[in-house]
């Protein structure tokens, strides 16, 4: 459980309550992720608001740098009522162009109504290799 105590949510901008979130092999931030690997994070919260369907978008940022995990994608049959307890899950591959820490940046919205902005403190690695020892 990485909520609430190692995970930021932008004051004023997410309206949802949460409940809980989780990432993948990480039970606090900053988490590692290493390039190139499959990762999952679920959000467990309740919408403030109704919305039709819902829109997500999610990056790596590290001081002026900043790479695009997902650009704008509207979310098929993601209709949501208000109160109601959801799960949002959302697999994705670890970029390799920045490394070090870093901060994982997603936002959950349907036209300027955010529900979720999350920031969450990460480490990014470089892939682990095996070589052969001559």
């Amino acid at each position: 459980m990485l909520y609430p105590c190692c995970v930021a949510c932008v004051l004023g901008a997410g309206a949802a309550t949460f409940i809980d979130v989780r990432l993948d092999g990480c039970d606090s931030a900053p988490c590692t992720l290493t390039r190139g690997q499959q990762v999952n994070l679920a959000i467990d919260f309740r919408p403030k608001y109704f919305h039709w369907d819902l829109t997500v978008r999610s990056a790596l940022r590290k001081e002026m740098e900043l790479e695009t995990i997902q650009e704008d994608y509207r979310i098929p049959d993601s209709t949501v009522e208000v109160g109601v307890l959801y799960t949002f899950s959302f697999p994705f591959t670890v970029p390799s162009g920045i490394t070090g820490y870093s901060q994982f940046r997603l936002k959950l919205y349907q036209n300027f109504e955010h529900e979720i902005c999350l920031v969450l403190p990460v480490n990014e690695i470089g892939r682990a290799s095996c070589r052969e020892r001559v």
